[in-house]
């Protein structure tokens, strides 16, 4: 893609990635704005799926960060390419027709619509959660609070709440080589990432050019208008996963009696319920409760030990 301006390479960027993709972001596109039960049903997991996105909505988490400036660098740039990618999606989208889209997988389907910037600002912080909360939804989702003889406290096992992602589960690696090994080159950069071959965290390769701004060459995770794993004519650069975890499993101690207060510096809080709600195909909706703490959501990890009793709990 090659364009004047950031808009206009977002423009074309939507555009041709919509001719290779559009199947597999209107995908995403759905999970992301919890409305898989409404098209796909309740079962294989949209339904746990719905009621975590739905809570993000519902907390209006995306937009709130939206309106953000970022502390570093014109955010004005992001802005315009990322409206340009979905001005450019949604021209392919209604330049071809929904009911003649080359991909079977989605042709026709009435879950494929156009696209919003807010649709992919949403599809950015999914991407967040990937080595966040993410990993947790079915355990969040599952968290209750105990009624009747409630079992007693097992004992926790940081190291099964460990094996929870395992290290053979993330991984990606990247080798810089200097001039001595290059065979003439000056540098070379191999990025490896372990990422599926296909699916929503399939690469996509792009080349995106702006004359006197920008010349850069790499690919970029499904639906993200920028290079992740890229170079110019001066640098190039990989990413990996790292070993730190951005959760941290928070025990609360809860007022004798009321498992839905906790206690901060011997004062007695309460949770706050937020209970959200989704269509599902055929009509209804079906409901949820999630309990919340200062410290992130209530969740429940029996494998571990981190079970909701009512003298413990656990938030993410």
């Amino acid at each position: 893609m090659k364009a004047a301006n950031y808009g206009s390479l977002g423009y074309g960027y939507g555009y041709a990635y919509a001719q290779d993709q559009l199947c597999e972001l209107a995908d995403i596109v759905v999970t992301v704005n919890a409305q898989r039960s409404r098209y796909f049903g309740p079962d294989d997991g949209n339904l746990e799926s719905d009621f975590f996105y739905q809570r993000i909505k519902d907390m209006r988490t995306v937009q709130r960060l939206v309106r953000r400036r970022a502390p570093h660098g014109p955010s004005k740039i992001v802005r315009d390419t990322v409206r340009g990618f979905a001005a450019g999606y949604n021209a392919y989208l209604r330049r071809t027709g929904r009911d003649r889209l080359p991909d079977p997988t989605c042709r026709g389907k009435r879950w494929v619509r156009p696209i919003t910037a807010l649709d992919l600002y949403r599809r950015f912080y999914q991407l967040g959660l990937r080595a966040s909360s993410g990993n947790f939804l079915d355990e969040i989702v599952a968290a209750e609070p105990p009624t009747g003889a409630a079992a007693k406290a097992a004992r926790v096992d940081a190291e099964a709440f460990g094996r929870r992602l395992g290290a053979d589960t993330l991984g990606s690696n990247a080798f810089g080589i200097g001039r001595d090994g290059a065979r003439g080159e000056r540098a070379l950069v191999l990025g490896n990432p372990h990422f599926p071959w296909q699916g929503s965290e399939r690469w996509y390769e792009i080349h995106l050019t702006i004359p006197g701004k920008l010349n850069v060459i790499g690919a970029a995770l499904q639906g993200v208008p920028a290079v992740n794993i890229g170079f110019t004519r001066g640098v190039a650069w990989s990413h990996t996963v790292s070993t730190a975890r951005r959760f941290t499993p928070y025990e609360l101690t809860l007022r004798g009696g009321r498992p839905k207060q906790y206690m901060v510096d011997g004062t007695s809080v309460a949770m706050r319920e937020r209970t959200v709600r989704v269509r599902v195909r055929g009509g209804g909706l079906r409901r949820h409760t999630f309990y919340e703490t200062r410290w992130g959501p209530v969740f429940s990890f029996p494998g571990a030990g981190l079970t909701w009793t009512r003298e413990k709990a656990y938030a993410l």
